[in-house]
Formats: C-alpha cells, sequence, structure tokens
C-alpha cells in the first residue's frame, strides 16, 4: 500500500535539511537504527525531489504543491523520524520555519495512516 503526500517544494526542502543530520546519529538503539535503515530509501526519494526543485523552481511554482509517493512503512517511520527531530532541537539545528514544515508533513502522514 502506498502513501502520497501533496507538499510544498519548501517543506520538500525542510525535510530534505532533516534528513542531512540522519548519517549523524550516533549511539543508535536497535530500534533507531531500524528508523536509520528504513530511512535510507525515503532519504533517497526525499533528495531526488529536492533536486527537481531546485532545477525547476521560479516564481510561478512556488506554492505549487509536489506528488510524493512513499510505502506505508516508510511513511509510518517517516513519522516517527519527524518527532524525534522536534523532540530534539539541540541535535536537529533547524530553523523555527523548517519545524512548522515538518510539524505539517507529520500531521498529514498522521491522518493518511489512520
Amino acid at each position: 500500500m502506498k502513501i502520497e503526500l501533496r507538499i510544498l517544494p519548501a517543506h520538500v526542502l525542510a525535510l530534505a535539511t532533516a534528513l542531512d543530520f540522519l548519517p549523524k546519529m550516533q549511539g543508535l538503539s536497535r530500534s533507531q537504527m531500524i528508523i536509520r535503515s528504513v530511512m535510507d530509501n525515503t532519504t533517497i526519494k526525499i533528495h531526488k525531489k529536492r533536486i527537481d526543485i531546485k532545477n525547476q523552481t521560479d516564481v510561478f511554482n512556488q506554492k505549487k504543491k509536489i506528488k510524493v509517493t512513499i510505502e506505508f512503512f516508510e511513511a509510518h517511520y517517516l513519522e516517527i523520524f519527524i518527532g524525534m527531530v522536534l523532540e530534539n532541537k539541540s541535535f536537529f539545528l533547524l530553523s523555527e520555519y523548517d519545524r512548522n514544515a515538518l510539524l505539517s508533513i507529520a500531521n498529514t502522514l498522521n491522518q493518511k495512516l489512520a
């Protein structure tokens, strides 16, 4: 089963920024290592979308939502990862806009997974 997310380009960029911290995580528990393993495939998808956004974004399509399709289990672990990011402000150095964008993505994921 696949989950289709429609999110703004700025939110994709915020998610890609948060995923950049994934390789820097150390001292992980078993559940955190599982999240990291699953998130590797999702990270590749999001980074491809980020490259597309950087190449195609202009004034006219900044508000056009981008479709990201991920598997159900990837959506579940993405929601957990975003929760980890929002809880640990000291490790994940993100702007308030990026935190709000991640919260919006987490809320969308929660609705899609329910």
